[in-house]
């Protein structure tokens, strides 16, 4: 499974299970795009829990991430653009 997936975990707990989801959405819809494995141990689904799992921030496992070039990148292609032009016009 390994070679033909994104990430893949086998958590050892429900607490590591639950972050694992959490990371695997994470990294999945992230490009490049690309499915992701978690395999959750059948004995550990079936077991109660001990007590309520802690909250979390799923933030935490999901970075932001840019959508957009930052400005020093866009002020480069602006004069790499009005250098362009410059020499179309040479031309």
């Amino acid at each position: 499974m390994r070679p033909y997936v994104k990430w893949d975990a086998q958590p050892g707990s429900p607490a590591a299970a639950r972050e694992a989801l959490f990371r695997a959405a994470w990294l999945a819809g992230t490009g490049p795009m690309g499915p992701t494995y978690v395999n959750l141990d059948a004995a550990m689904q079936e077991a109660p829990l001990a007590g309520p799992l802690p909250a979390v921030a799923p933030s935490r496992f999901m970075p932001a991430v840019d959508a957009a070039p930052g400005p020093a990148v866009v002020a480069r292609v602006v004069d790499m653009l009005r250098g362009a032009a410059r020499l179309a016009r040479r031309v």
